[in-house]
């Protein structure tokens, strides 16, 4: 701005701008305009572009008045290198100087008429990077770019290069720009060294440096690049190392340029994080060794290594193995892969076939090394291949390359061998020394004796390695005189042959075949011959040898056990001798038969050489019994004879299997202290035979442990046995008679001697049997009976106690001529003739019962109460007397029986009671105001309390029979339907707890207006009654009561009670009961009728609602079953003159009809009891 101080105005001023030595460095150009009111007046004018250093500039012919001011605005474009270019160091101010020059006649104040402003420069740069992979000639380089993803790639172990273009977008020239590339947390695993070089035409303008964090680019000028190569020295193991076992395919660079301006406009730009795939190029070779040979039956063992040439680290490295392909010739194959820095390990893992084994990272530079067992069979041929081949490859699966990951040579990935197999094994015999064949339990251990067939097992056990083909033993037996008939088999399994015939004759010194023998197996050969029975000790050792003979593959000069040679088994036995000599003895008639005096016996003595070798003099020695008489030898050896009782022979030698017979008659003859009469059960008459031998006998002495004696027993019993059969009752009740009856019988004589015939039994007569009853707290007298001609003895008891399980025994104690049934133990041997009985053994009849006695009882009261109406409402009987009567009979069995014991209690169920498990109350027949008791909780007790004796009822045919009486009891009840059951008690332990069928009483109160009650039975005839639940045939009656009112004034809903019970066909007691009026119905009508030639009104009622009907057990009077929410309806008819009627229908929750007795129409006469129907006059 300039101002005109005065005093005159300025006809036109210059202002001059002074030229400064920087100028076309700092500005493009220089313009002006006068300001007016705060704006350009004009267009700006353009200052000479060519102004040199301190060159004026003036800006002429400005008017300006006295006491104004007048404003030019100069404009510069400020060029973006301004104070930098041309300057060293560069400025960060600049000046331009102003002075005004007046075109008046003077110049009042020169002093302040020019102005030099300073303006600090302010420089805005907006770096933006740009990175790119360029692809290398030089083979040191591994990177570039391809379709990949990312597209940038670089090889592990190779050169990675970069270009990192960092251009200046303005507006400002850049003075100081940084590159930096930030630093990763795995930069030391992925690579050796960094560094970097500036580009120029697309070389490097100079050597690289070392790139640590951030390059110098220097001044960047506006809309200018600078391009920075990075150079990486990529790691073999990069994206390896330090994963912990999880490589990473890729790495990150980010590169950040860095403005040296006083700030980047748009910071977003100036970062790329440059994403570059890694490349693993692996040059992987095989190498597989083996031994040349292998044993069959021995594992060989495969090595196979991997290596990495590199240039990279391989991560997925795996190996393809190809077994051989004879795969019958070797077992189960196991692999394992050797740890990182190892070349051992346990194979444990299974192939077969061509197996992909997984080694995983092999480093440049190392080898990994894979160890394969395979175990050869045993059976495996001589001189068969086992070829092995192994591949190695750098990616898996096998088959889908990895183009990240590559072989770049195949030539040696694949290697293999071929070893052969060789035989070897080792025959080893052994052998037993001969012994008896098959000895029996009394030979010693490995005796070898005369007269049996010898046997040797030889042994030849294959130690392996390898199966052998073709093997045979040399056997040999010396002392040919000693045995004949030499034989071997071949033993098939547990050392035996398949059948006698398998053996075949040999000659000592020929080879036996064996066979082939796989490794570890073991074949036998069984060596018999027959020892000739005579051979007499001291007799010649049998002395055997077995030695190897033929072989495949026995390489015996050295045996895989380390043992000495083993080619060679010898044994030796001597021979002894043994006879087993038996003597057995017979009698005719049999022993144990019974004999009697003067009857004929035979003896029959054999004498046998059960061997096996020969018996050298044999005698046999028999002390005849002294009650054999005329002892004669009517067969046998000139060697016996019998002197002074004593039968003696001398059989001299017998061979084995020889038997001799030796028959002596004779008869019982008498002997003292026997009689006819004698009771002795043991009078008999042994022989015992004796048998020796000068030869050694393994069974000795007399039996049963040995069989060089023999007895025989005739047994001469002068009494007969006895049976007693016991006939009479098993079970009885309570006062009912007990019979006892038993049949005897004795044995006929039997006179013939001869065991075969049975001789028959006949009855015994006038015997006294003697019966015992015991029962538990009960035991009658022990009564007596004596049979009859048919051997039957029958008593009778009145059974007065007890009950549960009892036993009756029964005694005959025998006489001379029988012994008692069960014989007791054979007394002592009697010295002297005599009569001696012995007492019988009590037989017990178990199973008998004694049960307590069962009875029943039948109401006969009235079955129908009225509560009469009372002339003054408000003193109206809400109860009435009732009598309960009911008829007690013992009816349960087909015995008369005594009720005289017993005791009976009346229970008293309400109509709510719906069960009949617990009484409502009892009639006490001790209570003066006849009140209904009730319950005290303790059932047995009310029972015991309120108990009653029946009244016996005379017989008039039998004064002493104590089988029906009557109970009678009162009791108030009120208006109800009362369900009474008459139970006896059973706590006095003689009669069973047994309930009546339940019968129903009705107790009502009459009303002037209208009601229906009723009670009683009628006798229902089968054409009335249908439904599922049948009615019993045989007491086909119904009992009924029922005391049924309106509950409402509108006169729609029926209340009371309602029963009605019947016996069913099945034996229980069904009883019905109402539960609910609700959706019930009460209605009446009345009809004139003529009855019996009289005129009168028939009064008819029907009610119905819900109702229950339970099914009763008769025994225990307990419900067993209830039919629920069922519907019933009561049709009944009060008749003038002749029987009430109704009848009575229930329909179950199933819609079906389980009874009806009768119909509307059709209803049934009552027989006992009434019905009562009232509606009010008119």
């Amino acid at each position: 701005m300039n101002a005109n101080a005065g005093p005159s105005d300025d006809r036109g001023f210059t202002l001059t701008r002074l030229g400064a030595s920087f100028d076309a460095q700092d500005y493009s150009a220089i313009s002006y305009c006068v300001l007016v009111a705060g704006s350009c007046s004009g267009s700006f004018t353009t200052l000479s572009s060519d102004v040199g250093p301190n060159a004026a500039v003036d800006m002429v012919g400005i008017p300006v008045v006295a006491g104004a001011s007048v404003t030019v605005r100069v404009r510069f474009d400020v060029r973006s290198g301004a104070g930098m270019t041309g300057r060293d160091p560069l400025v960060s101010t600049l000046a331009n100087a102003f002075q005004a020059t007046t075109g008046s006649d003077a110049e009042g104040d020169g002093s302040n008429n020019g102005k030099s402003q300073t303006t600090r420069i302010l420089r805005k740069a907006d770096l933006a990077v740009a990175v790119a992979t360029p692809t290398q000639a030089d083979a040191t380089y591994g990177s570039g770019n391809d379709a990949g993803s990312p597209t940038s790639f670089l090889t592990a172990g190779l050169l990675l290069s970069y270009d990192v273009t960092v251009t200046n977008n303005g507006p400002s020239d850049d003075p100081a720009a940084v590159l930096r590339r930030v630093a990763s947390a795995f930069d030391a695993q992925d690579y050796a060294s960094i560094s970097y070089c500036v580009v120029v035409s697309g070389s490097c303008s100079g050597p690289y440096a070392s790139l640590s964090s951030d390059a110098g680019l220097g001044r960047v000028a506006s809309g200018a690049s600078t391009t920075v190569r990075v150079l990486l020295d990529v790691l073999p193991g990069a994206g390896i190392t330090g994963r912990g076992g999880s490589p990473v395919n890729a790495v990150t660079n980010t590169f950040r340029a860095i403005t040296g301006s006083d700030g980047d406009l748009v910071p977003g730009n100036d970062s790329v994080a440059q994403a570059t795939r890694i490349k693993r190029r692996t040059d992987l070779s095989t190498d597989v060794s083996s031994p040349a040979t292998v044993n069959a039956g021995t594992t060989i063992r495969y090595t196979v290594a991997v290596s990495n040439a590199g240039p990279s680290d391989d991560t997925d490295a795996l190996a393809r193995i190809v077994l051989p392909a004879n795969s019958g010739d070797y077992g189960a194959v196991l692999a394992c892969v050797a740890p990182v820095g190892s070349a051992t390990c346990t194979p444990v893992t299974g192939i077969a076939g061509t197996a992909d084994l997984a080694i995983g990272s092999i480093a440049v530079g190392m080898t990994r090394t894979i160890l394969v067992d395979l175990p050869v069979k045993s059976a495996t041929l001589n001189t068969t291949a086992l070829p092995f081949t192994a591949t190695a490859y750098t990616s898996t699966p096998v088959g889908t390359p990895n183009g990240d990951n590559y072989d770049p040579s195949s030539t040696y990935d694949t290697d293999g061998v071929t070893p052969t197999v060789t035989t070897l094994s080792d025959l080893k015999v052994e052998q037993t020394a001969p012994i008896t064949l098959n000895p029996a339990s009394w030979m010693a251990a490995g005796a070898l004796i005369a007269g049996t067939t010898l046997q040797y097992t030889v042994t030849v056990t294959n130690l392996g390695p390898s199966d052998d083909l073709t093997a045979g033993v040399v056997a040999t037996l010396t002392d040919g005189a000693d045995y004949t008939n030499l034989r071997f088999c071949v033993a098939v399994t547990n050392l035996t042959c398949a059948t006698e015939g398998a053996f075949a004759a040999f000659a000592s010194g020929a080879e036996l075949p064996v066979g082939g023998l796989v490794a570890g197996g073991a074949r036998s050969i069984l060596v018999r011959a027959v020892v000739p029975s005579d051979r007499t000790p001291p007799a010649a050792t049998i002395t055997a040898t077995t030695t190897v003979g033929s072989s495949a593959s026995d390489q015996d000069g050295a045996p895989v056990d380390g043992a000495t040679a083993n080619n060679t088994a010898t044994s030796a036995t001597a021979i002894t001798t043994d006879a087993d000599v038996q003597v057995t003895i017979t009698s005719t008639p049999a022993s144990g038969t019974t004999v009697r005096i003067d009857e004929a016996v035979v003896y029959t003595i054999t004498v046998y050489n059960a061997g096996p070798s020969y018996a050298r003099n044999v005698q046999v020695s028999d002390p005849l019994p002294a009650r054999f008489a005329s002892a004669t030898i009517t067969e046998g050896p000139s060697g016996c004879s019998i002197t002074a009782g004593l039968l003696a022979c001398d059989l001299g030698s017998m061979a084995d299997g020889a038997s001799v017979t030796i028959k002596v008659a004779g008869s019982v003859g008498a002997v003292d202290g026997y009689g006819s009469d004698s009771n002795l059960i043991d009078d008999a008459m042994p022989n015992t035979v004796t048998v020796g031998a000068t030869t050694p006998d393994h069974v000795p002495g007399p039996r049963p442990t040995g069989n060089n004696t023999a007895s025989t027993t005739n047994t001469a019993v002068q009494r007969r046995y006895s049976t007693l059969t016991y006939l009479g009752s098993e079970q009885a009740d309570y006062s009912d008679w007990f019979t006892f009856s038993a049949h005897l019988a004795g044995d006929r004589p039997d006179l013939d001697g001869d065991p075969m015939t049975d001789p028959g039994t006949y009855d015994l007569a006038n015997r006294v049997v003697t019966f015992r009853l015991t029962c538990a707290g009960w035991s009658p007298t022990p009564t007596t009976a004596t049979t009859n001609a048919s051997g039957i003895a029958t008593a009778m008891i009145r059974v007065e106690g007890g009950s549960g399980a009892c036993t009756v025994t029964y005694t005959w104690d025998g006489d001379i001529t029988y012994f008692p049934d069960p014989m007791p133990a054979a007394p002592a041997a009697s010295t002297s003739s005599g009569t001696t009985l012995v007492a019988a053994t009590v037989t017990p009849q178990s199973g008998v019962r004694i049960d307590r006695e069962s009875a029943a009882a039948v109401s006969n009261g009235e079955p129908f109460w009225e509560i009469p109406l009372s002339s003054n409402v408000k003193t109206q009987a809400s109860s009435t007397l009732v009598t309960l009567k009911a008829n007690v009979n013992e009816v349960w069995d087909g015995t008369t029986g005594d009720i005289s014991k017993s005791q009976v209690v009346m229970e008293l169920y309400n109509g709510a009671n719906l069960t009949l498990t617990s009484p409502d109350g009892y009639c006490n027949p001790n209570s003066s105001s006849k009140t209904m008791a009730l319950p005290s909780g303790n059932r047995t007790q009310d029972a015991l309390t309120y108990a009653m004796n029946p009244t016996l009822v005379p017989n008039a045919s039998d004064a002493s029979r104590k089988d029906a009486g009557t109970v009678t009891c009162q009791v108030n009840l009120s208006e109800d339907t009362w369900t009474v059951v008459l139970r006896f008690v059973d706590s006095n332990g003689y009669y069973m707890g047994v309930a009546s069928d339940p019968y129903v009483v009705t107790v009502y109160i009459p009303t002037l207006d209208y009601y229906t009650a009723g009670g009683g039975w009628f006798q229902i005839p089968s054409s009335s009654w249908t439904g599922k639940i049948n009615m019993s045939a045989n007491n086909n009656r119904g009992f009924f009561g029922f005391s049924v009112k309106y509950a409402n004034s509108q006169k729609t809903t029926p209340s009371g009670k309602a029963q009605f019970q019947f016996r069913g066909a099945d034996g229980y007691t069904y009883q019905l009961k109402m539960t609910s009026w609700q959706g019930g119905a009460l209605t009446f009508s009345k009809y004139a009728v003529t009855q019996n030639g009289q005129s009168g009104t028939q009064y008819r009622a029907t009610f119905g609602g819900k109702c229950i009907l339970n099914k009763i057990d008769r025994a225990t009077g307990l419900v067993v079953y209830t039919y629920s929410n069922g519907t019933c309806r009561f049709d009944v008819t009060d008749n003038p003159f002749i029987t009430d009627t109704l009848a009575v229908t229930m329909i179950g929750s199933d819609k079906a009809t389980l009874f009806a007795s009768g119909t509307l129409q059709n209803q049934v006469p009552v027989t006992g009891g009434g019905v009562r129907v009232k509606m009010p006059l008119k």
